[in-house]
């Protein structure tokens, strides 16, 4: 499997199963004796797939309506896939974001930390676009941010495959998922010398990494939340319009804003 080129971690799991078939064997005698372990291949430590800043811009500014509202708020809140289409109308307040359920399966579940039940402050750049897209849900009758036409929560796989790949292929970014925006949101916050316990806050992280920090730190005070939201607000703003000026983007909003299936049995990139 190596010589032909298999995944590290592709020949370690093939194994695990053959091992689990050889053990059932042994123990029902129809072998008499067990299976020598190989030396298997060492797994090699990918580095996790983020955004730049400037790909970001080129999504934004190619998406249309409440795609566009979609992928600026992944961006500068960097929330996982399952809080991002649990979202639901009355969890925008003001000029603020409260993150309390996710989804996961197809089912409504409470975020996976303590720490994952947040709220977080938004840039005025997203909160007008945030209101419009309320709006238009509003219009529809829906509860959820992001619904299809049944009213339901956006199946995040469906999405996946029929528009965000669709979109970066088009744009020549490479492929990635939702995870990507996180890893993006908070390299652009230390990026904009955000205190690293604020990110952590508006992550919904446990710990920062720090003895120090986790143990001493304390609760950030919400004017640096709202100075996140205000410097990150600021850097996608300007990059998108960047990217507008440099960019035709002719014909890529032709992936329309089909009504996604509502969220079945599929697992949402919760992480």
């Amino acid at each position: 499997m190596d010589s032909e080129g298999l995944d590290p971690k592709t020949i370690r799991n093939l194994w695990g199963i053959i091992s689990l078939i050889w053990a059932a064997a042994l123990s029902q005698k129809y072998i008499d004796s067990a299976l020598p372990k190989p030396k298997l291949p060492r797994k090699l430590k990918k580095r996790p797939k983020f955004f730049t800043l400037s790909e970001v811009a080129k999504i934004v500014a190619a998406s249309p309506n409440e795609q566009k509202v979609f992928y600026w708020l992944a961006a500068e809140t960097g929330l996982r896939a399952g809080e991002l289409a649990e979202l639901r109308l009355i969890d925008i307040d003001d000029e603020r974001l409260t993150v309390n359920q996710s989804v996961w399966h197809g089912k409504t579940q409470d975020p996976k930390t303590d720490n994952a039940v947040r709220t977080l402050a938004l840039s005025p750049q997203l909160i007008t676009l945030l209101w419009e897209q309320i709006a238009r849900q509003k219009a529809k009758e829906h509860d959820f941010l992001f619904s299809a036409s049944t009213g339901a929560p956006w199946d995040m796989n469906v999405f996946r495959r029929r528009k965000m790949r669709m979109l970066l292929k088009s744009l020549g970014i490479r492929q990635a998922g939702f995870h990507a925006f996180r890893h993006f949101n908070v390299a652009l916050l230390d990026s904009l010398c955000v205190p690293l316990k604020v990110i952590q806050e508006r992550a919904g992280h446990a710990l920062t990494g720090s003895f120090t920090l986790d143990v001493y730190g304390g609760k950030p005070e919400w004017v640096g939340n709202v100075e996140a939201a205000r410097k990150a607000g600021i850097a996608i703003e300007q990059s998108v319009a960047k990217a507008q000026e440099t960019e035709p983007f002719v014909g890529l909003t032709a992936v329309k804003e089909e009504r996604l299936p509502m969220a079945k049995s599929e697992a949402f990139m919760n992480k």
